[in-house]
C-alpha cells in the first residue's frame, strides 16, 4: 500500500475508529504525521471527532500541536498559551469554531473557560455554530452553558440549517434537546 493510501486511510480511521488508528500508530508511528490528499492531518480529524485518547496518542508521537489540538487533548494551559496568537475568532479545520472542540471532546469545564476567555460563542464565518455542535452531541449542558453565555439561537449552519433543524433530524421533537431550546426560544 502506499503512502499516500496509507495516509487517506489512517486519517479515514482518526475520524471514527481509534482502536485501529491507535494500532496502526504502534505499528507505524510516522503516521503521527499522516496528512490525506485532501489535506486533513490525522490530528485534526481526530480533535474535530471527538476522540480524545487518540489525540493525546498522537501528540505522544510527535503530531503538531496548535490551539484545536490543545483543546481537543483538554489541556487547559496550553489551549490558553496557543488562544493568545489569534487575533480574530479561530476556525479549525472544516471552518469549525474552537469550542466545537471542547464540546465534542465532552469537555464542559474547558468550554466555560474558554467562554470565560472571550471566545465567541457566535462565531463569524464557521461551519456550524456551538450550538449547533452540542445539539450534535446531544448534551444540554453544553447546550445550557452555550444559550447561557448568549449563542444564537437563529445561528445557522454553512448550509442555512438551524439548531432546530439539527435537533428535529438528530434527536427528534421529544428529546430533552428541545426542552432546553424551548425555555430558551
Amino acid at each position: 500500500m502506499g503512502v499516500t493510501v496509507r495516509s487517506d486511510r489512517f486519517v479515514a480511521l482518526a475520524h471514527d475508529d481509534t482502536a485501529l488508528a491507535e494500532r496502526w500508530l504502534t505499528r507505524d508511528p510516522r503516521m503521527a504525521r499522516a496528512m490525506s490528499t485532501w489535506g486533513e492531518r490525522a490530528i485534526d480529524a481526530a480533535a474535530h471527532s471527538g476522540r480524545r485518547r487518540l489525540v493525546r496518542e498522537l501528540l505522544s508521537y510527535g503530531a503538531d500541536l496548535d490551539l484545536f489540538t490543545a483543546c481537543a487533548s483538554g489541556d487547559l494551559r496550553l489551549t490558553r498559551v496557543e488562544l493568545q496568537s489569534y487575533a480574530q475568532e479561530p476556525l479549525g479545520i472544516h471552518l469549525l469554531p474552537l469550542l466545537h472542540f471542547a464540546i465534542v471532546n465532552d469537555d464542559l469545564v474547558m468550554l466555560e473557560a474558554l467562554i470565560g476567555e472571550g471566545v465567541a460563542v457566535n462565531p463569524a464565518g464557521a461551519a456550524v455554530s456551538p450550538l449547533h455542535s452540542a445539539v450534535a452531541q446531544g448534551d444540554s449542558r453544553m447546550l445550557e452553558a452555550l444559550l447561557d453565555a448568549g449563542a444564537d439561537l437563529c445561528a445557522r449552519d454553512a448550509l442555512g440549517n438551524s439548531v432546530i433543524d439539527w435537533a428535529s433530524d438528530l434527536l427528534g421533537f421529544d428529546s430533552p434537546i428541545f426542552e432546553v431550546l424551548d425555555k430558551a426560544g
